[in-house]
């Protein structure tokens, strides 16, 4: 899947029987449409990105990892039996060295939404108002807003192992960040495992999860910031 332009059209991950899909650089699935759904910004795109039960996804390093920018959304529809599955390119082909100190083989998920947020680049900005936004890690987009129930899809048993990357010494990529995520956001039966920095984080929004386990995490299991008010139940930390 090629980061070197946004995709602008729904992508549709199927055959995880047969297919493995790379991310090649920063994949960004959709053109940020701005903190406000009612008025979205010029040239912006909203896309789908739905991944059928059973598919496997890969990065080679730092620089792959996959982005949901506001107003886009994924779909990831794993099943008990047939979880999906971010991974390392090298733990698939085998030429990774496994071990409990394994991370950080690639870079991890990020979701922009445009649920509100107390943390404004403009300091002249309202916390929770539409001109309340910020950048998001692995300079990911802007996320924030005022839509406390923006919709940014569903993770239902997704897992995301080996990843994470201090990309300077204040930007670090989380096994999945949550940045201005809404309510409207399904969360579910999600696995984070031996991630460089946080498991999980939610940087403000609204959603909230439940059925988490985090295991080997470099930092916090589950950390959040910039004010987010979702809840989180039934949530596991294995830390040792």
């Amino acid at each position: 899947i090629d980061g070197s332009v946004s995709i602008v059209s729904d992508l549709h991950l199927t055959n995880g029987n047969q297919l493995i899909y790379e991310l090649d650089g920063s994949v960004v699935v959709g053109v940020d449409s701005g903190p406000d759904p009612l008025s979205p910004l010029a040239g912006s795109s909203e896309v789908t990105l739905t991944i059928d039960p059973g598919v496997t996804i890969v990065g080679e390093g730092n620089d792959d990892y996959l982005v949901i920018p506001r107003g886009s959304r994924i779909v990831a529809n794993g099943t008990l039996e047939r979880p999906i599955v971010f991974t390392a390119k090298s733990v698939v082909d085998g030429t990774a060295t496994l071990d409990a100190d394994t991370k950080g083989l690639w870079g991890g998920v990020v979701i922009n939404g445009r649920a509100p947020i107390n943390a404004c680049e403009d300091n002249t900005a309202t916390g929770g108002t539409v001109g309340c936004e910020k950048s998001g890690e692995g300079s990911s987009g802007l996320f924030g807003g005022a839509t406390a129930d923006d919709d940014s899809g569903r993770l239902r048993y997704t897992r995301v192992q080996y990843a994470g990357v201090a990309l300077t010494n204040t930007d670090e990529l989380n096994g999945i960040a949550f940045q201005g995520v809404g309510s409207g956001t399904e969360v579910e039966y999600v696995q984070v495992y031996n991630n460089f920095d946080d498991c999980f984080e939610w940087f403000g929004g609204t959603v909230s999860a439940k059925y988490l386990v985090g295991l080997g995490c470099g930092d916090d299991t589950f950390d959040w910031t910039d004010g987010w008010i979702g809840s989180l139940q039934y949530a596991i930390a294995y830390t040792g």
